[in-house]
This record gives structure tokens, sequence and C-alpha cells, in this order.
């Protein structure tokens, strides 16, 4: 009986491993781990933030700019999909949207919109920026990521 229990275990635990941690406004799964070898930034925002909005384009053309990087931004309010979809849409941004779908979710929500977290490409957390950016103070932490 102990052995059945324990298999059991097991196989939900793997299974639980296996789970998606984010829902793209494409409609696609994803984890973080799918950004390994790439510089990720990660970007909290809301509809109702008015600097989260503000920011997004500044983002957008950041994003743009480089192949050496790639941007998503996770809906705070954690948006079912057709919301979410349609917030995109309403943005027009090139990258992604998303929701988190684990409450075990690596990057702490934040407390402060908007939040851009910066991941190396060892998927190691390396900045964590507060308040609206723009091109510039993203291509300066970038710099200072690259050099540290």
């Amino acid at each position: 009986m102990k052995l059945h229990i324990g298999v059991l275990s097991l196989l939900f635990l793997l299974t639980g491993c296996g789970q998606a941690e984010l829902t793209l406004s494409s409609g696609k799964n994803a984890n973080l781990s799918d950004y390994q070898g790439q510089w990720l930034w990660v970007n909290y925002y809301a509809d109702w933030c008015k600097p989260c909005i503000k920011e997004l384009p500044e983002l957008d053309q950041f994003d743009r700019a480089s192949d050496q990087h790639t941007v998503i931004a996770i809906s705070y309010d954690d948006l079912a999909l057709a919301e979410l979809q349609a917030s995109w849409q309403k943005r027009q941004v090139s990258f992604d949207f998303a929701r988190v779908e684990r409450e075990d979710f690596r990057l702490a929500r934040p407390k402060v919109l908007p939040t851009t977290y910066l991941l190396n490409p060892q998927g190691e957390l390396v900045a964590t920026l507060i308040g609206e950016q723009n091109r510039a103070s993203l291509a300066q932490a970038w710099q200072q990521a690259l050099s540290d």
C-alpha cells in the first residue's frame, strides 16, 4: 500500500512539474525556461495603470531594436485569455502579453506597478526595475547587467 501511495505521489509531482507557468496572448503555453539562452524582460502591467500603459510602446521599441532579448508583459490582474488578447490588441505591441498560471511562479508579483524584471540567458534574475521605464533606462539596465 505504501508503495502505491509513493508512486501516486511521484506521478502527481511529475505532472505538476510539466504544468505551464504562463498562458500567452497568442493562446500558447510557456515557461520561463523556454526563454533560456536569451535575455528576457518580464514586465508586470495593468490596463488601469497609466505609467504601465505609457511605457508599453517604449518596451516594444526596445524589444524590436535587438534580437538579443525578448520582452513579455504579464497581466497584474490575471485577465482571462479573451481579455488578455483584447488588451494586447488594443496596445498594438509586438511582444506577447501573458497571464500567470501557477501559484509558485518564481517572479514575485510586485507591490508597485509597473515593475520589470530582467533575466539573464541562464534564467537568473539580474535586475528589478520599479516604475515607468523608457528605452534609455532599459538600455542602461541591460548594459549594466552585461558588464556585471
